[in-house]
């Protein structure tokens, strides 16, 4: 009964200051960049549970029901309704999820004020196919990518999605390059070499980072994620 007035206060608020919340249902995946355990919370539909990022690769999916904005408190209280003449917890983070995604990769990063930014990306079966690669550029640098036959530039702070029909139709090893674009925006130095087996179920995500080594240079981490065909409850009887 507490968890459904908690979640029936939240529609009354918002009514009462004319906003109805935009109300949504989608399948979070989450991934933790260099980020230390903390336990944080989150609503959906009517209930409060403990939100888990991956620390090692990407989390299991989880169902999502809720506002758009999607927030993180350091506490269930905090999800409480707000008393007359109080103002309502600051929450840990939070983030306006992409309309209309099925799936949505949620990536917790780490802010020099030890406070957590949240970032969301549409990784819905309509919007990444099976096979695709998905390359966030978290370092301070342009990067220039060969990906098996693919050529392209991923700039700073951006992120760039590339798809090849070949990738779709089976097992292969691909060859990855990637290099530092130089200030002048011609020449190219060359960080990073190696082969990648590539399974066409798997959508893939690859994050990189600056290097620790005073030589520079780039940290890559792949990580991958499937969605898995819906069951035909008819094949089974």
């Amino acid at each position: 009964m507490f968890k459904r007035l908690i979640f029936a206060s939240l529609l009354l608020c918002a009514a009462a200051f004319g906003q109805q919340p935009e109300m949504i249902r989608t399948e979070l995946v989450t991934v933790a960049l260099n980020l230390r355990e903390n336990t944080l919370y989150y609503r959906t539909g009517e209930e409060v549970k403990e939100f888990t990022a991956g620390m090692n690769g990407l989390g299991d999916p989880f169902p999502y029901l809720g506002p758009r904005r999607f927030i993180l408190h350091n506490s269930i209280d905090a999800f409480a309704p707000v008393k007359e003449g109080e103002q309502p917890p600051t929450p840990a983070a939070f983030i306006d999820l992409p309309k209309g995604a099925s799936r949505v990769l949620l990536v917790c990063v780490p802010l020099p004020d030890k406070s957590l930014r949240l970032i969301a990306y549409d990784v819905g079966k309509t919007s990444m196919k099976d096979g695709d690669y998905k390359v966030f550029n978290f370092s301070k640098s342009n990067l220039s990518i060969i990906l098996g036959e693919k050529r392209f530039l991923v700039p700073t702070s951006k992120d760039v999605q590339v798809s090849d029909g070949s990738w779709q139709e089976g097992v292969l090893d691909l060859q990855c390059k990637i290099g530092i674009v130089g200030a002048d925006n011609k020449t190219v130095t060359p960080v990073y070499s190696t082969l990648w087996g590539h399974r066409p179920i798997r959508r893939n995500m690859i994050f990189i980072f600056d290097g620790v080594s005073a030589r520079g240079g780039v940290q890559v981490r792949r990580f991958y994620d499937v969605i898995l065909p819906e069951r035909n409850e008819s094949a089974t009887q």
